[in-house]
């Protein structure tokens, strides 16, 4: 063989390690992607601008809202959530629970937990909002998160015997007025906020979309 076929070959080889590299590469990024940047897009297509959420966190209102943490921590945070969104699981698995050990079991951050159910979306959203803000009127928050995040919930009886709940305050919570309110005014005020993504928070009166990576909230709650 000549030293120029050699030569061929060599290249050609270069040439077809440089394209696996590249798909590889490719490939990972996309996992990357797909393991936290992740969103949800609500049915509305009005822009929202940072000027929008200016001191949102006191034009926002606070009443009747799931609150988790001191409400006298230094960083706020307001999480519009559809429980039933696959983004919504993938941020509390891969981030919140990071986040509530680190930072909000530790007083440093309250999260404020605003009802966004996408029902034309997701069919049982309105009834999981409906069960998370009667699971959270008797303290019963991070069971219900695990519950809806990660397990199948066949039926509120099991919940009621499952996390010894009162079953005439739940049930009677479930169908009230009041907790039909809650939900449409928090996702009417979504709505006034231009909300366009899922889940969407506001961290200190800025906007984070979709699921970023953990360090990238870590970086923001250990700033202040």
């Amino acid at each position: 063989m000549s030293k120029k076929n050699k030569t061929d070959i060599l290249k050609t080889i270069v040439i077809i390690l440089i394209c696996i590299s590249f798909i590889l590469a490719s490939f990972l990024v996309g996992s990357i992607y797909y393991k936290y940047i992740g969103q949800e897009k609500p049915i509305t297509k009005i822009k929202i601008t940072e000027s929008d959420l200016l001191n949102s966190t006191t034009k926002i209102n606070l009443a009747d809202t799931i609150i988790i943490g001191n409400t006298n921590a230094k960083n706020k945070v307001i999480w519009f959530v559809d429980y039933e969104s696959p983004y919504a699981k993938k941020y509390y698995n891969l981030i919140y629970k990071k986040t509530k050990k680190n930072f909000i079991d530790k007083n440093n951050t309250v999260f404020y937990i605003k009802n966004f159910p996408q029902e034309n979306i997701h069919k049982n959203s309105v009834n999981t909002s409906k069960i998370v803000i009667c699971a959270y009127n008797q303290n019963k928050t991070d069971e219900i998160f695990e519950e809806i995040f990660n397990n199948n919930i066949n039926s509120t009886k099991n919940i009621i015997e499952k996390f010894n709940i009162n079953q005439t305050e739940f049930n009677n919570c479930l169908i009230s007025e009041k907790t039909e309110n809650i939900i449409q005014k928090e996702a009417k005020e979504a709505y006034n906020l231009k909300i366009k993504t899922m889940p969407t928070f506001i961290v200190n009166d800025k906007k984070i979309e979709g699921v970023e990576p953990y360090f990238v909230w870590k970086k923001i709650l250990s700033s202040k």
